[in-house]
């Protein structure tokens, strides 16, 4: 199809014409609606005074009404007041009065006559005001009608927008909880990964130890392989020894039994009955124990003093008290000048890292020369049992002293290997009647004789209870930790940092206060020191009842034999103005918190719970040092897992 070029182009023009002409035409109805908003204000307000002029000329006219109605009334009253001018006469000056009202009245609708006249001037031109801009007012409407109808369009398209925005705002707000999980989620894989990192780092770590005890454990094997060679060697040689040995004792006879057993029938002390002292007042004597101590610059907390005198009588229940703590804080100088304070017999054993039986403790037959070789220990406790040994029983029948044994850096070698049976045996020595024999030996440890085919002449030994057990333990990297077994049975007194390492103590002084050579004697200590009936019963209950279930709730509760220790403990504490609370206070570091050591703090809502609550517990029996050690431990971010340090008192 042709199109003609000018047809076209007359098309164009006209198009774009029409188009500037809309777009005019679009900013004339803008601009005209600018000029017209005065007109429709000052329209509304020529109404109103309309209105309120109509209001006023209306309340006019029935005022002149009125006052015509009086100028009526008084010209009658005039006309028919001829008959009464004698009384107007008489009262001239009333009527003149009314006259002066009168001229006044007529005066004054006069002005308001004058006013109303001009009011309707007023009216009358506003007319033709309203006349002249009813034919504009007329097309404003009309092009109202058309911006109302464009008005209408826009609300139309606003409501539209609104409804979109409401709809993008509420995908914004799903999207901001969704960015808001996403975060939370992100937040708890990287403390997870941090976590994870953490455990990666520890396992590289342990497995480079292990790999270097792996290293020197073959070196020890390849070592120990040619020690064993060389031990066969000797065994064959010594083999041969022993059977020469054998030989000549068959041929020599039987050894006598009073050689065979002389080195345990040595005595350690040689204590005399007359130097056992009786009826010795515990809260007299810890008080000038505690008094000499400061005295003599000698600086142990009244805390330790307490915990560690209430240890030692709980020995039926925790029969260990372990001192732990840095080296040179006092560990081993406490229980012996604790001792001699009291008039205890003071044994102080060095442990040594070869340590790995029993025998190192007891010391064992021999067999070349046919005696048994004691030690120390065996030797002392032989001497004061006066069961099993005759001469004992004879000699301390009546008034038999105490003892108190200190293994000194205890942890050098594993306390398990040596001690472990030892443990045992004092443990079950509360529950059997010693004078019966059946039932003492539950309690007893047997004495290798040299015998084993008549194992009834075995020689046994009971460790009474008038004999106590104290332990050093410094904690570094050369020594071996604590099992629960051991912390179960045992109390645990933890020694922190000087405070005054300026402080001289005294020692000779103190030793020399107390140089007497009389004994305290165990019936006194069993029957007036240590208490049988109950304090604190319901207290204690509830407080270590609320414990343990927590401590249910995250794996590591305690049963009868941990409950029964801590009673024991808090019946047992002297006399103070807060007994109760530091017992209590005490039995939770020594006997709970360990128990804590090794579990992951953010693991899960029940471990936060329970750590939570046992800090509210520990809060209120308003020990700080307790509350602000058990804080520091569970709040502590660089430490995934609790990690129990103990109190510095």
């Amino acid at each position: 199809m042709y199109f003609d070029p000018l047809t076209v182009a007359i098309v164009l023009g006209i198009s774009s014409i029409l188009l500037i002409g809309a777009s005019f035409y679009s900013v004339f109805i803008f601009f005209r609606g600018i000029q017209l908003a005065p007109l429709f204000e000052k329209r509304e307000r020529l109404l109103a005074d309309i209105a309120s002029c109509q209001n006023t000329l209306h309340n006019l006219e029935v005022e002149i009404q009125s006052k015509q109605a009086e100028k009526a009334n008084a010209e009658r009253l005039i006309g028919q007041g001829e008959s009464e001018r004698q009384w107007l006469e008489e009262h001239h000056d009333e009527v003149a009065s009314l006259k002066a009202q009168i001229a006044n009245t007529k005066n004054a609708l006069q002005v308001d006559l004058d006013k109303h006249n001009e009011i309707l001037q007023d009216l009358q031109e506003t007319r033709m005001e309203l006349q002249k801009t009813a034919g504009e007012n007329q097309r404003l409407s009309t092009e109202n009608r058309t911006l109302q109808q464009d008005i209408a369009v826009q609300q139309r398209n606003r409501e539209s927008l609104d409804r979109e925005l409401q709809h993008l705002t509420a995908e914004k707000d799903k999207a901001k909880q969704e960015d808001q999980l996403i975060q939370k989620e992100l937040l708890a894989h990287r403390a997870e990964l941090a976590k994870l990192n953490h455990n990666i780092e520890s396992q590289r770590a342990a497995q480079a130890r292990l790999s270097e005890e792996i290293m020197c454990q073959q070196a020890e094997v390849e070592e120990l392989k040619t020690c064993r060679n060389d031990l066969r060697a000797r065994c064959h040689q010594e083999e041969d020894k022993l059977h020469n040995l054998i030989s000549k004792c068959i041929e020599q006879g039987p050894m006598n039994e009073a050689a065979k057993w002389q080195d345990l029938n040595r005595p350690v002390f040689n204590i005399t009955p007359q130097n056992v002292k009786k009826n010795l007042s515990e809260e007299l004597w810890l008080e000038n124990f505690k008094v000499a101590l400061k005295e003599n610059e000698i600086k142990f907390h009244d805390r330790m003093i307490h915990a560690f005198h209430t240890g030692l009588k709980v020995a039926d229940y925790s029969p260990l008290v372990v001192l732990a703590g840095i080296s040179g804080t006092g560990k081993s100088l406490l229980p012996r000048l604790y001792a001699k304070a009291i008039g205890m017999n003071f044994l102080q054993i060095a442990v040594q890292p070869r340590w790995d039986n029993p025998q190192d403790m007891f010391g064992f037959y021999n067999y070349m020369e046919g005696r048994y070789k004691a030690t120390e220990l065996s030797r002392m406790l032989w001497e004061f049992d006066i069961f099993n040994n005759q001469e004992a029983g004879k000699k301390y029948h009546s008034a038999l002293p105490m003892n108190l044994v200190l293994l000194d850096e205890m942890n050098l070698a594993k306390v398990e290997y040596y001690f472990s049976d030892m443990l045992s045996k004092l443990e079950v020595r509360r529950g059997v009647n010693p004078e019966n024999r059946e039932s003492r030996r539950n309690a007893e440890i047997e004495i290798e004789s040299g015998s084993p085919q008549k194992a009834a002449e075995a020689k046994r030994l009971y460790v009474g209870r008038n004999t106590l057990f104290v332990g050093t333990m410094n904690e570094d990297e050369s020594t071996q930790s604590l099992s629960d077994k051991v912390i179960d049975r045992s109390n645990v007194l933890r020694f922190g940092k000087p405070h005054d390492l300026t402080a001289q103590p005294n020692i000779r002084g103190f030793e020399a206060e107390f140089n007497n050579p009389q004994q305290l004697d165990f019936n006194t200590w069993r029957n007036s020191w240590i208490r049988s009936e109950s304090r604190f019963d319901g207290q204690t209950c509830k407080i270590i009842s609320d414990i343990n279930n927590e401590l249910a709730q995250i794996g590591r509760p305690f049963a009868y034999r941990v409950f029964g220790a801590i009673q024991a403990y808090i019946h047992n504490y002297p006399n103070t103005d807060h007994a109760f609370a530091d017992a209590m206070a005490d039995q939770i570091e020594m006997k709970v918190l360990p128990k804590l050591n090794g579990i992951d703090k953010e693991s899960s809502s029940a471990v936060k719970q329970a750590l939570n609550r046992i800090g509210e517990t520990i809060s209120g029996l308003g020990d700080e040092k307790l509350t602000e050690a058990f804080y520091q431990a569970k709040d502590n971010k660089d430490e995934i897992f609790f990690h129990w340090r103990g109190v510095s008192r």
